[in-house]
């Protein structure tokens, strides 16, 4: 009885932390970026023309982020289920946020190069910034890809036992 109450309790805080990241999330893409973008193009008006390629893609680079609250709520939620996170599903949600990850890391390079050659890249940016999301998605999605693995493995050990009992 300790244990599932445990890991209801442990359900319930990675929920109020998917939906706290989720509004965080929310708030920077759709309030914080257009508003910093309209600042940016107030005082340099020459570049005012890039104002809105470069919300459109961060937009796109938000958009796998999003996508990504789903399979992690789920994943969240098997914690206190009957089934438990040792499931089929959950290794198909684990390699789903992977992939995520890694299309993640694909829109930020190609929107990247995209501004880069209308004119509308900071050395600031290319150089230091996009180096470091670019790794980031990409170690989180070998990290998922890797827990997946896992997961798979102990999924079949699981139910190899269930065979013999």
């Amino acid at each position: 009885m300790e244990k599932s109450s445990s890991m209801k309790t442990l359900t319930r805080i990675l929920h109020g932390f998917i939906i706290v990241a989720t509004l965080v999330g929310a708030v920077v893409f759709l309030f914080l970026t257009p508003w910093v973008g309209q600042e940016l193009a107030e005082e340099n008006p020459e570049f005012a023309w890039a104002y809105f390629p470069c919300l459109i893609w961060a937009w796109f680079f938000a958009l796998p982020l999003f996508i990504a609250v789903w399979p992690c709520w789920e994943l969240a939620g098997s914690l206190s289920t009957s089934e438990g996170p040792f499931t089929r599903k959950n290794v198909r949600f684990l390699h789903l946020v992977a992939c995520l990850a890694f299309a993640d890391a694909l829109i930020y390079l190609t929107g990247l190069l995209i501004l880069g050659f209308m004119g509308a890249s900071q050395p600031g940016l290319t150089y230091i910034i996009s180096p470091i999301v670019i790794f980031l998605c990409l170690a989180f999605g070998v990290v998922m890809i890797a827990l997946s693995r896992i997961l798979n493995e102990s999924v079949a050990l699981r139910e190899e036992n269930d065979m013999t009992i």
